[in-house]
């Protein structure tokens, strides 16, 4: 299954922000990846929250994406989440400094903001999974 889900974003990410996204992982899945990001293309802008969730490889990859320079230094937690063939559950909380970071209600990790939240337009979510809900809550 090839997922790609694009969300214009009302007005902008803004601190105590929260998305929830519950879906499904198909058995015989790779990964799927979150972007929170500038531009509606995956190549254009930059993508401030990039979550990878590598569930054939057991990792969770965050990174962002400087648009004209590239990717960041990534940060790689072990998967222990993610199981093909289940259901799952992600909500992301922005706050001041970082995004904080839950997954079926257990805290997995907090990623420190490095380019401001507010020129944040764009969800796009991609890859291996089924989306069954996506809430945002301001």
């Amino acid at each position: 299954m090839n997922l790609e889900y694009l969300w214009q974003l009302p007005n902008a990410f803004q601190v105590n922000d929260v998305v929830t996204i519950k879906g499904v992982l198909p058995r015989g899945g790779n990964r799927f990846h979150i972007n929170f990001q500038t531009d509606s293309s995956k190549e254009e802008g930059d993508v401030i929250f990039h979550m990878s969730n590598r569930y054939a490889d057991n990792q969770i990859v965050f990174n962002t994406r400087e648009f004209g320079k590239g990717w960041q230094e990534e940060e790689t937690y072990v998967n222990r989440h993610f199981i093909a063939g289940t259901n799952f559950e992600i909500r992301i909380v922005c706050d001041s400094k970082r995004f904080k970071i839950t997954i079926d209600e257990q805290p997995l990790a907090e990623y420190g903001i490095r380019i401001p939240t507010k020129s944040i337009r764009f969800m796009y979510i991609y890859g291996d999974a089924q989306l069954t809900s996506i809430s945002f809550e301001r």
